[in-house]
């Protein structure tokens, strides 16, 4: 055993037969729902609720 089969064999938790990232970028993207709709609610009232886009301070 050589090269790229040899370091694959050492590696913890490798699986030959385990989903290629393509595929499970698609199964990921195959549940994602876009946001429809969003509103402004003060800071305080935003604990635990996911931001619709970035925040960027006005410094």
């Amino acid at each position: 055993m050589s090269g790229l089969a040899e370091t694959l064999s050492c590696l913890d938790g490798y699986d030959p037969n385990a989903l290629h990232i393509d595929k499970a970028r698609e199964a990921i993207r195959s549940c994602l729902v876009p946001i429809a709709e969003s509103e402004t609610v003060k800071v305080r009232e935003a604990l635990g609720r996911v931001l619709a886009e970035d925040i960027v301070p006005r410094i």
